[in-house]
């Protein structure tokens, strides 16, 4: 599949004086932004060619059934029905522009840490925290600079000596203040991680009619064998679960309230059989 610079010189047949011109200017930039997202894309590509050529060309077919009375003459020109077909054109300009940009999204998103990982990366930025407070208290109590400067270099902390150098030789007590709160945060943080990874060591799979409730991949997950009614899934809609098509599931982040949440409206989950 390629990109046809026919069709896109066509698409101007009724709308421009210079259909080559227009056409192949469009083609030209089509296949240059083409290739710089493949080059950005590199092994994350899939199927990005096929889809961008797709509804590239989608944009031009629909262009080609519009029209300018400048270029067909003003007579028995039909407004309504030209009108309509640049809405079209349009909304397929839109739906082009929104996939592509909701494409680099999805392979650029950060992938999310189970509680596990969440754990280990807090404990060593708690670490950092730790250690850098107790060299904010240390570096404020020396008194002279040669030693403050000895002291940061031995420590590899010379970031913090130009601060202090900076700020009127002393530390304010605002950042130690500030650095204190995100030690708090980091602690609070591993208590919840903590607790998280206990609740799912302990949590059984609960079975109801016609599905079951689990812990999968820190979500709460609420799954059918198959499709349930429009009532059934407005109550799990309405209370926090998104459909996922990657598990055929209704999820929501692992908390204490979503496991809550989800056992409290298992009488409305079931399906009659």
């Amino acid at each position: 599949m390629e990109l046809c610079k026919q069709t896109m010189i066509q698409s101007y047949n009724w709308t421009s004086f210079s259909p080559e011109k227009r056409g192949e200017a469009d083609f030209n930039y089509y296949t240059q932004l083409l290739a710089s997202d493949l080059a950005q894309l590199g092994e994350n590509s899939g199927n990005y060619r096929e889809k961008y050529i797709d509804k590239v060309m989608t944009i031009f077919h629909r262009q080609g059934r519009c029209a300018s009375p400048m270029i067909t003459g003003p007579a028995n020109f039909n407004n309504r029905r030209n009108e309509k077909a640049w809405n079209s054109r349009d909304n397929a300009v839109t739906e082009f522009n929104h996939w592509r940009e909701k494409y680099f999204k999805a392979i650029n998103r950060e992938r999310t840490l189970s509680p596990e990982e969440e754990i280990d990366k807090t404990l060593e930025e708690l670490e950092r925290l730790e250690t850098r407070h107790e060299l904010y208290k240390r570096m404020n109590k020396i008194k002279h600079v040669e030693e403050k400067r000895f002291f940061a270099e031995s420590n590899d902390f010379m970031d913090v000596f130009n601060y202090w150098k900076e700020q009127g030789h002393i530390i304010p007590s605002f950042h130690l203040t500030n650095n204190n709160n995100k030690i708090k945060e980091r602690r609070k943080k591993l208590n919840i991680m903590r607790s998280r990874v206990e609740r799912k060591k302990a949590f059984q799979k609960i079975e109801f009619n016609g599905g079951f409730i689990d812990i999968e991949n820190d979500r709460v997950i609420i799954k059918h064998h198959e499709k349930p009614s429009r009532e059934i899934i407005e109550v799990i809609k309405s209370n926090g679960f998104r459909y996922s098509p990657k598990t055929v599931s209704w999820v929501r982040k692992h908390t204490e309230n979503a496991v809550l949440t989800a056992k409290n409206i298992i009488p409305q989950l079931s399906i009659n059989i």
